[in-house]
């Protein structure tokens, strides 16, 4: 009886473990991918942050959001992308710049985005976040340094 009975275990442990196997999407893990369907980070330079970035965790398109503001004095405020290609926008002290992107479709170049301050003696303070695209499956992350 206990030969029967250890025979129908491992019977069914198999047809379990190949039923798995057949029937798991491709590429799928059993590790949970990091990161969230969105997030979003604070930047505020007047108490010591350096920058400001989204990126995806998976290389998938993401939305990224911008609301900054020059404090204290002109700044330049930088969008730069993973691949080193940035665009500087000049704001005058209390402006405010907003700003919306797809970004995370190019592996290696807009799969990160980071805003950073490369000039003025202002500073700068707002939020960004990130956010996955209808259909993309992205998981992003957002954080200051």
């Amino acid at each position: 009886m206990r030969k029967r009975l250890a025979a129908l275990v491992v019977a069914l442990v198999s047809v379990t473990a190949a039923a798995l196997l057949v029937l798991w999407p491709a590429g799928a893990s059993t590790s949970r991918v990091a990161g969230k369907i969105a997030d979003h980070a604070l930047i505020d330079q007047t108490g010591g942050d350096t920058f400001v970035q989204c990126r995806t965790t998976n290389r998938r398109a993401f939305d990224v959001h911008a609301t900054l503001r020059a404090f204290g004095g002109d700044v330049t405020v930088r969008v730069s992308f993973r691949d080193g290609d940035f665009v500087d926008y000049p704001l005058a002290q209390d402006d405010v710049l907003s700003l919306s992107q797809a970004a995370g479709s190019t592996v290696g170049v807009d799969t990160r985005i980071r805003i950073s301050k490369v000039g003025g003696a202002g500073s700068i303070v707002g939020w960004m976040s990130a956010g996955r695209l209808d259909g993309s499956g992205a998981f992003v992350l957002c954080n200051t340094v």
